[in-house]
């Protein structure tokens, strides 16, 4: 196996210079007692699953070489540094990160991946936020689901992170909120076991959920199925969702395991000072801190019946697959159904806000937005609805070497209306 592959190979890496050590071990009179020591450097990091390369001019240049090995986003690698692979399961570019940049790689890659995955399927609003717990109080079991009390209330699930969140502004820093608007979602209803019967009529047989994931990472370049597949969080979290659940919460924290291995790591170089490490290494303590901290996304999807009514909103506007009268006029009956449900519903809100909104500045934009989804609402059953059918105009052509269409449309129905 050549240098770039074996490197590939592995999760936590470090670096010698050869000359350097070929100079140390040929200006030494006890050269096997050199040898013996940089064996048993080796050893005690592979204790951690460190791999040590002893890395030659000529491999250095192939490393740098190879655009699909990167060190900090760079070609370059330090002598001396312990790095991280991020785990994003790409296949194609592989990315090690020092101390001080893995955790927030790692941190963004989660981010990232979880919003191409889950803003398919109704998502409303994702809260992005730190919530501090007191480790003196409570202790934390990631792989048992513990109830946590004291000021916040949420409890955490060894694969599906957290499952609730009721966090108040002195244990938690919200850093910022992405609203998204309900334009429906054909993946959610492809795949949701309750979905109502015109989704049958309309998908066809129901997706399993992993099918459905893999096509929507299939067309991003960066984020791979296997990425999906590793992150047990990721899926339970997909799962929930797919069964109805409208709050859910995400839990991105950095791994404590990056940190304890660089102390282990900086303990070695000192150990070992004399093939290269540097005895300035700053070694941080790993003493239990008295708060826990945990970046989450807390987010929130559309009810069911307002994912619903856009999704079905969506397919009669576009009108593309629906090919009989039969089944565009069973699609319209349930959307007079659905709609008549989602505006009632606004209706309602719109009422109930409209007695708080004396002096309210945030209740007077909240009122603004829901009379807007109305008259939007309003425009499109119109459109839908109350659109007149335009007979055809062109005249029903047969063909020997063709099925017979109408010329004004190329219609292949004969008792259809012109699209036209």
């Amino acid at each position: 196996m050549n240098i770039i592959d074996e490197i590939k190979e592995h999760n936590m890496i470090t670096f010698l210079n050869k000359e350097y050590i070929d100079n140390i071990i040929k200006t030494n009179i006890c050269k096997c007692i050199i040898n013996k020591h940089l064996i048993n450097l080796k050893n005690k990091l592979l204790e951690k699953n460190i791999y040590l390369f002893i890395i030659s001019l000529e491999d250095e240049i192939n490393i740098r070489n190879d655009y699909n090995l990167r060190f900090n986003n760079s070609d370059f690698y330090n002598n001396n540094e312990l790095y991280f692979k991020l785990d994003d399961s790409n296949e194609n570019i592989y990315r090690y990160y020092t101390i001080d940049k893995i955790n927030s790689h790692t941190e963004e890659f989660k981010q990232e991946l979880f919003y191409h995955v889950i803003t398919n399927f109704g998502l409303k609003t994702a809260k992005l936020q730190y919530v501090y717990t007191d480790n003196h109080n409570k202790q934390i079991n990631i792989k048992n689901e513990t109830k946590v009390n004291g000021g916040d209330k949420f409890s955490i699930n060894g694969t599906g992170g957290y499952n609730s969140l009721e966090s108040s502004n002195s244990n938690s820093k919200i850093i910022n909120t992405r609203d998204l608007e309900n334009i429906g979602s054909s993946y959610f209803f492809r795949c949701y076991k309750s979905r109502s019967f015109w989704c049958d009529k309309y998908y066809g047989e129901l997706k399993n959920i992993n099918s459905i994931i893999k096509e929507i990472l299939d067309e991003i370049e960066d984020y791979s199925y296997k990425s999906y597949v590793y992150d047990s969080q990721l899926k339970d979290f997909v799962i929930s969702r797919s069964n109805g659940m409208n709050n859910l919460v995400y839990d991105i924290s950095e791994d404590k395991k990056y940190k304890k291995t660089y102390n282990f790591f900086c303990n070695i170089g000192i150990e070992f000072s004399k093939f290269g490490f540097n005895n300035n290494l700053n070694i941080e303590s790993i003493n239990e801190e008295s708060f826990i901290k945990h970046k989450v996304i807390s987010a929130e999807f559309y009810s069911i019946n307002e994912l619903e009514i856009k999704t079905l909103t969506t397919v009669l506007e576009q009108n593309d697959q629906i090919v009989d009268d039969t089944s565009l006029n069973f699609l319209k009956k349930k959307f007079k159904e659905l709609n008549n449900k989602y505006c009632r519903s606004l209706n309602c809100q719109l009422k109930q806000l409209q007695t708080k909104q004396e002096n309210n500045y945030d209740v007077y934009i909240d009122i603004i937005k829901i009379e807007s989804q109305l008259s939007e609402q309003k425009d499109k059953y119109n459109k839908i609805i109350l659109s007149e059918k335009t007979d055809h105009s062109g005249m029903w052509n047969t063909n020997e070497n063709t099925l017979p269409y109408w010329s004004c449309c190329e219609s292949k129905h004969f008792e259809s209306h012109c699209k036209n």
